[in-house]
């Protein structure tokens, strides 16, 4: 059960990560629920990094995306049998000093296909992709009793894998006769990869693809003739399970499904960077001004802060907005800043974890956040060169 009191902290882990829609789909189970709680995402480049936060900010439970999903084994304390099994987590939550994983990948997977999938044929299956999520789909397609064929770009990797999952490794000059055998195809692999790119299907193929959104291979798949499954039902029905874990609650499914329906295309024109150093975040701004066009709006030591929003400029033209905690006792500032900016918060870290002053800031924060940046013992130019990653896929 989530603590009625404290705020609970959830987070989706990956790099980039700052276009994933997991928060959405989260954040309005929670509200559904009436729970005292948000979900952020965090961009790291390690899992040491990860782990580290999650302690810090002491936070409940998080799922894992590319490219931490085999590489977040080792920090775990125990292991569902699942995960034991296929090589990868995708759910992790945290009891004291434990972390336990979980995957709920498998659930999305299943639930994608259970309907189109004739369970008393002999079907073969093309998963494309080496990764984590390769491993979940292989998994759980010969669950499903079919015969899986495994195409990655690195055919030492991929004969690997299928040595270890009892897959057919299938070298990529040759994925378009497997792609004829399949009945079904599930590729996890990003929307420009080449070896997706240069598939044709047919009318009784069914496509289940990880990637959200992939308008250029659901026009192709469905041209063909094909069925396509887009990502969003992947990660409705893995994240309804891992509600279940972090909060003991049945998932409000249909609160999750609607968050997934008429998402914009392009929502962000205001961008901001919150956190306790101004200086930190001065730094930071300066070295992304360029790609704002110099539309920099920094708050400290403003006396009325909606009067200076007044002059932001109109149309497409994008503006980063820079505040710290004092700008933040404005609660206008604060709720626009939560209703209509894409928010960075730049977390210091164990540097300023014994204040007073820094265990205020966390509540104040984290509900603001929509991508968390860890900065303990990063420069202002790794700093910068996580941000832009994230800003890429926005």
């Amino acid at each position: 059960m989530l603590s009625e009191e404290a705020l609970n902290l959830f987070a989706v882990i990956g790099t980039p990560i700052s276009y994933s829609r997991s928060p959405r789909v989260m954040n309005a189970a929670f509200q559904s629920l009436d729970c005292y709680a948000h979900y952020f995402r965090m961009a790291v480049n390690s899992v040491d990094d990860a782990v580290e936060t999650i302690h810090r900010l002491g936070i409940s439970g998080c799922n894992i995306t590319a490219p931490f999903k085999e590489a977040f084994l080792p920090m775990l304390s125990e292991l569902d049998e699942r995960s034991q099994i296929i090589g990868c987590v995708n759910t992790v939550v945290r009891k004291g000093s434990d972390l336990i994983g979980y995957n709920t990948d498998v659930n999305g997977v299943f639930s994608s296909l259970n309907q189109y999938v004739d369970k008393t044929e002999e079907l073969f299956v093309l998963v494309i992709g080496n990764g984590g999520a390769a491993r979940t789909a292989i998994y759980t397609a010969k669950k499903m009793k079919m015969t899986v064929f495994l195409c990655g770009r690195d055919f030492e990797k991929t004969k690997k894998l299928a040595l270890e999952t009892g897959s057919i490794a299938i070298k990529p000059d040759r994925i378009q006769q497997a792609t004829v055998t399949s009945a079904v195809i599930i590729s996890t692999i990003p929307q420009e990869a080449e070896l997706i790119a240069s598939l044709t299907f047919n009318r009784f193929h069914v496509v289940l693809d990880s990637v959200y959104p992939n308008p250029k291979l659901k026009q192709r798949v469905e041209e063909d003739g094909a069925i396509y499954i887009s990502g969003n039902h992947w990660l409705l029905y893995q994240a309804c399970p891992s509600f279940k874990i972090f909060t003991d609650e049945d998932a409000p499914i249909q609160a999750m499904a609607s968050a997934l329906q008429n998402i914009p295309t392009n929502p962000y024109k205001y961008f901001s960077i919150i956190g306790l150093s101004m200086d930190h975040i001065l730094s930071i701004a300066s070295q992304l001004a360029p790609m704002f066009r110099n539309q920099v709006v920094n708050m400290d030591g403003v006396l009325l802060p909606m009067l200076a929003l007044q002059d932001l400029p109109e149309e497409d033209e994008k503006t980063l907005i820079l505040c710290g905690l004092d700008q933040l006792v404005d609660k206008d500032l604060y709720q626009f800043i939560q209703k209509h900016t894409f928010t960075f918060w730049i977390d210091e870290g164990w540097n300023l974890q014994k204040s007073e002053l820094y265990a205020k800031s966390i509540p104040v924060f984290a509900p603001l956040t929509d991508t968390l940046v860890p900065a303990y013992m990063k420069t202002t130019d790794e700093l910068v060169s996580i941000i832009k990653k994230e800003l890429s896929v926005l």
